[in-house]
């Protein structure tokens, strides 16, 4: 897919008012907000250029299916804030909306998970 996407008009659902102020004369004015997002969330599972991979439009109704079918995860240490010394390490993944929420991410945390268990 080479084809540029900055040609396309994507029908806006949310639209910002201006009141602009030129000359003395008042106009309003109404902007569409557009938002692109481009990045490899495949987290290197796709091994295709990102300029070939196919476009993905994410909507109120599709968004639990796109998060089941792309499962971005995340890796990375943190310190042992709980008992005060050496690294943890994080792996969280994210296969709905839901999995953002705090205690699910703290669940997939195993320190985290028997500290929400002793709570």
């Amino acid at each position: 897919m080479t084809d540029t996407f900055q040609k396309e008009i994507p029908r806006a659902r949310i639209n910002i008012s201006l009141e602009l102020d030129t000359d003395g004369a008042s106009q309003k004015s109404e902007l569409p907000l557009k938002m692109l997002v481009i990045g490899d969330y495949s987290n290197g599972q796709n091994s295709q250029d990102l300029a070939e991979r196919e476009r993905v439009t994410i909507n109120k109704n599709n968004i639990e299916q796109v998060l089941k079918d792309i499962a971005p995860k995340a890796s990375f240490q943190v310190a042992n804030k709980i008992k005060g010394d050496g690294d943890i390490n994080v792996n969280l993944q994210f296969d709905s909306f839901k999995s953002f929420d705090p205690e699910q991410v703290a669940a997939q945390v195993p320190e985290l998970n028997k500290m929400m268990a002793m709570r």
